[in-house]
């Protein structure tokens, strides 16, 4: 008989987000899917995109609040009283009210509770003061209530970078490990026919450095640009994303230096889905990310990163969170905000390019083995099995 497994997943109100639980509902497991009916964005609110054939099971409920930290799910309770799971795999933080909600239900009926978390940033008080000052305990003495109230409620927290295992392990949570927040395998590899029909349709017949991603500060693209215009002499072109669909202020500073910089003849506008990423992931020859810190936020995974990589790009990224972890050795890190740093780096790819062949054939096969969607399912069906087989929780609050 197959076990049951309530996976609740934010993330999964987007289709492509839900490929990991496909994965774990082909290894035999009954997985029912828990994501939001809507969403709210800039632009306004979304449904959840369609269910496919492949999707396990679904169940779209509203979420209270807008609050990370404090949202709910109606009728989550009930659902789990309908639906009885041997495991809830909440991907959220375990310092959330929601944890500690679904984490009381397991405790009550016997089940196994596993949280996933992205947090890299330390919320014992004396880290918040020392980060942020007397205006960051309100929320730190909120987040641990609920460190306290779900410690011994979790069987197991996954975290996604070292400085999380790190920090969970030191506020007390049993059991802690790492895993990828996987790429899938089927958009993100090396494709040759793909990046010779980006390139000739772009025209793209230099150095093709690119930036993937969110336009934020903290990703650090106008440092990116500050070093371009130092090589502007050489022959290289930049490939990003029109950033139309979600126009910020930041978005705006970036035209806008770009034209300042002189750099308009140099960048090349792309626009794509997440399923067409690939294809000029695959025309780029260098992904830079210079992500920088702020006292509330270092860079928790980066998972453009790994993508890039499986398509067989090299990657220069900051030394920033968790970005050195998923280069490994398969790419190029600077340190953080030495924009000079950067220059030197990228006039090197330009001026000896045969330096950096090896690092093509590297990045792949380092994201394909280790970091890659299928990399994810396996270290998750590894951990069902193992809490399965163990004894009933018995831990008291």
């Amino acid at each position: 008989m197959q076990e049951t497994i309530v996976c609740i997943s934010q993330p999964s109100f987007t289709s492509v987000n839900r490929t990991v639980y496909r994965k774990l509902k082909q290894k035999n497991w009954d997985i029912q899917l828990v994501a939001p009916s809507q969403l709210d964005f800039p632009g306004g609110r979304k449904n959840a995109d369609k269910v496919l054939n492949e999707d396990p099971p679904m169940h779209f409920l509203e979420l209270e609040s807008g609050n990370p930290r404090l949202q709910l799910y109606k009728g989550l309770l009930l659902l789990l009283d309908k639906l009885k799971p041997g495991i809830v795999y909440l991907d959220n933080d375990p310092v959330s009210r929601m944890a500690m909600q679904v984490g009381t239900w397991c405790k009550l009926n016997n089940a196994k509770f596993i949280c996933q978390s992205c947090e890299n940033l330390s919320i014992k008080l004396s880290s918040v003061f020392q980060r942020e000052g007397i205006k960051g305990i309100p929320a730190a003495l909120v987040k641990n209530y609920f460190r306290f109230r779900t410690t011994k409620l979790c069987s197991h927290v996954f975290v996604i970078n070292n400085d999380g295992e790190k920090i969970f392990r030191e506020l007390g949570y049993r059991s802690v490990s790492k895993t990828p927040l996987g790429f899938d395998d089927r958009i993100f590899y090396p494709d040759e026919n793909s990046r010779n029909a980006i390139r000739t349709e772009k025209s793209l017949t230099k150095t093709v450095f690119s930036y993937f991603g969110r336009l934020v500060p903290e990703k650090g693209v106008h440092l990116f640009l500050n070093a371009l215009a130092q090589i502007k002499d050489l022959g290289w072109q930049l490939l990003m994303d029109d950033f139309e669909a979600y126009a910020t202020g930041y978005t705006a500073e970036i035209r806008k230096q770009i034209e300042v910089l002189g750099l308009q003849d140099k960048v090349i506008y792309f626009h794509a889905s997440h399923t067409e990423i690939g294809k000029y992931m695959n025309a780029a020859d260098v992904v830079v990310l210079a992500s920088i810190s702020t006292p509330k936020w270092k860079e928790q995974y980066g998972r453009v990163i790994p993508e890039a990589m499986a398509c067989g790009r090299l990657v220069v990224v900051a030394r920033s969170g968790a970005l050195p972890e998923l280069a490994g050795d398969a790419g190029i890190v600077f340190e953080e905000g030495d924009v000079e740093g950067l220059v030197n780096i990228l006039r090197d790819i330009i001026v000896h390019p045969a330096s950096y062949t090896a690092y093509h054939e590297k990045a792949s096969r380092r994201a394909h083995s280790l970091l890659s969607v299928t990399s994810q399912a396996d270290i998750l069906d590894k951990k069902f099995r193992e809490l399965l087989n163990e004894n009933p929780v018995t831990n008291n609050q």
